[in-house]
């Protein structure tokens, strides 16, 4: 199928149909292969075309994979730019301020359609003085490694809303859920300037940095499929179908066999579709 942007229209049982004949043909039962209708008509398609792809999963980690930068904000030292220390400090500083720690990673290997099946961010407590609740939020301007410090990021410079959390209790590597977070870094809903780890000033929490040795740096798992791709005016997309705008995008057929064809019409187009070939007019 292929649509606009914007564009709102209802499909006929043909669709779902059609979605049934990928999933057969891709060795699915029924019953592992069950669609649902959501109300969303992206976030449909986006369902759909995840149940039939097996997801990669990446981990970037400095000197493994990709490019990750880390520093931390001392409280205690305003106009200290620390990027290049092994280690990392949150929470109450010795002088009785607050410490923070910046990371971010690189996702340029992922293209804006790719669909996050799930993100996981690791790291490595060093030192670890009490329990407590360490805090994940998205960065919400840029930053440098080299540069930055208490003073220049400021006491804001994150979304207060909480990307995710863990108790960096013990000396192994922690690790939280930031599937949504990474979500919208990918789909270009948020620039991507990575994440801040704060915590309330009671207990101070040390980890180790992208400059510490290869197994004690942090990372960031990402698990992915590939998600439906704008195709070029005049490309050559499936079964004699072309598509004509860069607007539209190609998933399936929309019928169950020559002949029996379903039309779907919206104000900005309309859509013959059928499994030997499909025209739009």
């Amino acid at each position: 199928m292929r649509e606009t942007e914007g564009s709102s229209w209802g499909r006929g049982p043909g669709f779902w149909i059609g979605l049934s004949m990928i999933a057969a043909m891709t060795g699915c039962s029924s019953e592992t292969a069950e669609i649902t209708q959501p109300d969303d008509e992206e976030d449909s398609i986006a369902a759909a075309q995840s149940a039939l792809q097996e997801p990669t999963c990446v981990t970037v980690q400095r000197g493994s994979f990709g490019t990750v930068h880390d520093t931390f904000l001392s409280g205690d030292y305003p106009t200290w730019a620390p990027g290049g220390d092994s280690s990392l400090w949150t929470g109450l500083s010795g002088g009785g301020s607050q410490n923070r720690t910046l990371v971010s990673f690189d996702l340029g290997f992922l293209s804006p359609y790719a669909i996050v099946v799930s993100a996981t961010f690791r790291i490595r407590v060093s030192w670890n003085e009490d329990h407590s609740t360490e805090r994940i939020h998205r960065v919400t301007q840029p930053w440098s490694e080299a540069t930055a410090t208490f003073q220049s990021f400021g006491a804001g410079g994150f979304d207060p809303a909480v990307a995710g959390s863990f108790d960096p209790e013990g000396y192994e590597y922690e690790s939280a859920s930031v599937t949504d977070l990474v979500s919208d870094w990918v789909r270009q809903i948020h620039p991507n300037y990575g994440l801040i780890l704060e915590e309330d000033p009671i207990h101070p929490h040390l980890f180790w940095s992208s400059e510490s040795s290869a197994g004690n740096r942090p990372s960031l798992e990402v698990c992915y499929v590939q998600g439906p791709k704008p195709h070029r005016g005049g490309a050559l997309v499936a079964g004699g179908t072309t598509s004509d705008s860069e607007s539209y995008h190609f998933i399936g057929t929309i019928s169950e066999g020559p002949g029996q064809n379903r039309v779907a019409t919206s104000e900005n187009h309309r859509f013959i579709g059928g499994v030997v070939g499909a025209t739009q007019e």
